[in-house]
C-alpha cells in the first residue's frame, strides 16, 4: 500500500504526468434538474440532411445562465453528450477560475510558447555573435558568392 501511495505522490508532482494530475473522471459540476435542454434545427455546412433535422443541442445552466450550443455530430444523442462535456468545462472555468483544468492547459501552452520564444531568441543572439566574430555581413557574403560562382561582366 505504501508503494502505491508513494508512486501516486511522485506522479502528482512530476510535470510529465499531467494527465494523471488533471484528468477529470466525468464528474459533472451540475445537476440535470438545473439544465434547460432544447433540440433545434441544425444549420451550416452539410446541406439538407443537417438543415432538416433537429440535431443541434442547446443547453442552458439555469443558476449561472451559461449557454452551450453543440452541433458537431449528425446524431442528437452524441451532441447531447458533447454539449454536457462543454458545459462542464465552462462551469469548471466559471467556478474554479485559474485552477480549472482548461486554464491549466492554457497556462501550460503559454509556458511552452514562451520557452520556444526564449530558445529562438538565444539562438539568434548566438548566430549574430558568430557572424560578428567571423566578420561576415550580407555584403561580404554576396561578394564572396559572386567570386565563387565566377560571374563576369558582359562588357
Amino acid at each position: 500500500m505504501l508503494r502505491i501511495c508513494s508512486w501516486l505522490a511522485k506522479c502528482s508532482l512530476s510535470p510529465h504526468h499531467f494527465s494523471l494530475r488533471f484528468h477529470s473522471k466525468n464528474q459533472w459540476l451540475f445537476n440535470e434538474c438545473d439544465l434547460s435542454e432544447m433540440a433545434v434545427l441544425g444549420s451550416g455546412p452539410g446541406g439538407q440532411s443537417i438543415n432538416k433535422t433537429a440535431n443541434c443541442v442547446v443547453l442552458k445552466h439555469i443558476p449561472t445562465g451559461i449557454v452551450v450550443k453543440c452541433q458537431d455530430s449528425r446524431e442528437l444523442e452524441r451532441n447531447r453528450i458533447l454539449a454536457r462535456q462543454r458545459l462542464n468545462d465552462k462551469l469548471d472555468v466559471h467556478f474554479n477560475g485559474e485552477n480549472s483544468r482548461i486554464e491549466q492547459l492554457r497556462h501550460r501552452e503559454k509556458l511552452k510558447d514562451h520557452q520556444l520564444y526564449l530558445r529562438s531568441k538565444k539562438r539568434l543572439a548566438a548566430k549574430q555573435e558568430f557572424k560578428s566574430i567571423v566578420g561576415l555581413t550580407k555584403k561580404t557574403l554576396l561578394v564572396q558568392n559572386d567570386v565563387n560562382i565566377g560571374l563576369k561582366d558582359d562588357s
